[in-house]
């Protein structure tokens, strides 16, 4: 009993919080959803284009549930729902979201039908929707667990310990980058050893950089994150964010908390983040002994 009971208690550790993986993860339950009510539900009397229209928006309805509670309401309203998630709570999180999309379809297939709502017949629809509940439980944990296997495969240790080593190289020539802003009157130009990153700040950059006397600076210039991820003359910032270019010679490590990756400037006491969607590119730099 003990072990069952740890077995749901213990912290669901699958879970990835980017949204490219929601929005892709809760498209395909609603795809599931949909092909369950065709291979599942008959009987219906409507034309079969009304029939696949009215599935369609309740796969919809599905996909919307799925990605509003899993990224839209922890990400910007409820936020502890990430902190100390068991696989018990992930298990009730996705019920009580299924429960939900369940009773909005019912009042959307009520509406079609022009039927009136009962207790009956909701009760009805509900025993045929619950019956997909574990498959499409089991697939949503199956797809979590895909996405973080694929997230080990990336060696955090192996590459900190590659940086630690003054294994990679950084063979960037001595010559300065310039940093012009769009009025052309703020520019900034340093040795790219001296570049941490760069990040955006509304309409304008902010450089972060070491001066000559090995202390911190940061200084913002107009211009665009885009402008200086194009230029020809930068070879050395990669882009690890949306928001952020980082020169790979000078961090320090690699840290992961929960799903999210961090490049790490441990003499300023500074980190930056890695989205999901550079992860790899990353990755793939930083296992490179030779920046160019």
């Amino acid at each position: 009993m003990n072990t069952i009971f740890s077995f749901f208690t213990q912290e669901y550790a699958f879970l990835e919080k980017s949204f490219s993986f929601n929005f892709k993860k809760s498209l395909l339950l609603g795809v599931f959803f949909i092909i369950y009510l065709f291979l599942i539900i008959s009987g219906e009397t409507i034309p079969f284009p009304m029939v696949f229209l009215v599935y369609s928006c309740f796969g919809f309805i599905v996909f919307a549930s799925f990605l509003i509670s899993f990224y839209y309401l922890p990400k910007y309203f409820f936020p502890k729902l990430y902190k100390n998630l068991s696989l018990l709570k992930y298990i009730l999180w996705f019920s009580t979201t299924m429960l939900l999309g369940t009773i909005i379809s019912y009042f959307f297939h009520s509406i079609v039908h022009e039927n009136s709502i009962d207790y009956n017949g909701f009760f009805f629809y509900v025993k045929y929707i619950s019956v997909l509940l574990f498959p499409i439980l089991f697939l949503a944990i199956l797809l979590d667990y895909i996405s973080s296997l694929k997230n080990k495969l990336y060696d955090i240790e192996s590459i900190n310990n590659q940086i630690s080593s003054n294994i990679l190289i950084n063979n960037t020539e001595n010559k300065s980058y310039k940093f012009i802003s769009e009025n052309k009157k703020e520019n900034l130009e340093l040795p790219p050893s001296n570049i941490l990153f760069v990040c955006a700040a509304d309409n304008y950059i902010e450089v972060f950089y070491v001066n000559k006397n090995n202390e911190l600076e940061k200084k913002l210039i107009r211009s665009k994150i885009k402008t200086i991820e194009n230029d020809v003359h930068n070879n050395f910032l990669v882009k690890t964010h949306r928001s952020y270019l980082c020169n790979l010679k000078n961090v320090s490590k690699i840290s992961k908390i929960q799903n999210n990756y961090f490049l790490n400037f441990d003499t300023y006491n500074l980190k930056t983040p890695v989205s999901s969607q550079n992860i790899e590119h990353v990755f793939n730099e930083l296992n490179q002994k030779t920046f160019l």
